[in-house]
């Protein structure tokens, strides 16, 4: 297994961790840990059971999987699992490491590895980068996009017989609560949001729009809570920082000003009244918790939160932070006086979602 490259996103800790959970009936799991911090790979895993790479190779992943396929010895079947996540390029360094890659991949599947990716979603990539990447996926032996748009894409794209397979945020089991984790106070809201459509850079002129749309729905849906900031993302902060400022003499704030692990996050969103986001693994994870997980998106920036609340029965709680404030209030309401109803909806998206999880796993590897 080869862990997320970004481990400043707890999403990525959150479905790297799942996808290991999911994967262990099926195997022994070897997890690629020679450029990984110890404390992600120590958080996705579980020692008793799973290896370090450094712990059996002296080597890298793909060169220590390919001289346990040239050596005949082992007799087993290799699955090279790459992480979920999402993937988008552009630019010719891009299409020349993803070349590169892909002809390695190739060499793999060419004695015996079976190369699978799951669980994640693409675009949008230039010409380059999309001629590429239709070109290398035919290295896989299984290719599971969690979006119906993503699919779309793939399709239009013509890679190499893409398939559907959910978010493995679906199929997450959060940690037990413990009085350690979990707040004694109930009376507040989580906000967490990124400053960006794409990349790492804050921009303050990205959430000027959006700010005025919180205060309003905050004035309409939580008047007299105490609103927490919180981040997942560590290039998130200084959008919480921007946002609590903002906020400042109208409502009561407090920031945590760290970015959260898993066990911490869940214990903040478990108590909350509602969790407003524009991240997607903000608001799968709160929804784990059973918090009200609502989006405050440009749908446009934000297609991924688009396509997994709509695939799954959850559009009408997406609201569209270019909307103007009356539609927008009045849209929380509705949401926030049907509460228990879309809790179920989550519940039983997660049920349903959970069980496609195992059977495609099923069928990717005991057949």
């Amino acid at each position: 297994f080869k862990p997320a490259g970004q481990i400043e996103n707890t999403g990525d800790l959150l479905i790297n961790k799942s996808e290991i959970d999911a994967l262990r009936r099926f195997g022994e799991i070897i997890i690629d840990d020679n450029n990984t911090p110890v404390w992600f790979i120590d958080a996705i895993s579980d020692p008793q059971v799973d290896k370090k790479l450094s712990a059996t190779s002296g080597k890298s992943l793909r060169m220590s999987i390919l001289m346990q396929l040239l050596s005949g010895k082992n007799g087993k079947q290799i699955y090279y699992v790459i992480p979920p996540g999402h993937r988008s390029t552009k630019g010719y360094k891009s299409a020349l490491r993803s070349l590169s890659g892909g002809i390695k991949n190739f060499i793999l599947k060419s004695f015996g590895c079976r190369i699978i990716r799951m669980g994640f979603s693409i675009g949008p990539f230039d010409n380059l980068n999309g001629q590429i990447d239709a070109m290398m996926s035919g290295s896989y032996h299984y290719f599971g996009l969690r979006d119906q748009k993503s699919l779309a894409l793939a399709q239009k794209l013509n890679f190499k017989n893409p398939q559907y397979f959910p978010d493995l945020a679906w199929c997450y089991a959060p940690y037990p609560a413990t009085a350690a984790t979990m707040r004694a106070d109930k009376d507040y809201v989580v906000l967490s949001f990124r400053s960006n459509e794409y990349g790492t850079s804050h921009q303050e002129d990205y959430l000027v729009p959006i700010v005025s749309k919180i205060k309003a729905l905050l004035e309409s849906g939580a008047k007299g809570s105490k609103v927490i900031l919180s981040y997942q993302v560590q290039y998130d902060r200084d959008a919480c920082i921007y946002i609590q400022q903002q906020l400042a003499g109208e409502f009561e704030t407090e920031l945590i000003d760290h970015k959260m692990l898993l066990p911490e996050a869940e214990g903040l969103y478990r108590n909350a009244k509602f969790v407003l986001s524009n991240r997607l693994h903000v608001l799968l994870l709160a929804f784990q918790t059973n918090a009200l997980s609502i989006p405050l998106i440009k749908p446009e920036d934000n297609k991924k939160i688009v396509g997994i609340y709509a695939d799954n029965g959850l559009g009408s709680m997406i609201l569209d932070s270019e909307q103007d404030i009356a539609l927008l209030t009045s849209s929380l309401g509705e949401i926030l006086d049907n509460s228990t109803k879309y809790q179920q909806l989550f519940r039983d998206a997660s049920q349903s979602n959970t069980g496609i999880i195992g059977q495609k796993l099923d069928s990717i590897f005991n057949n």
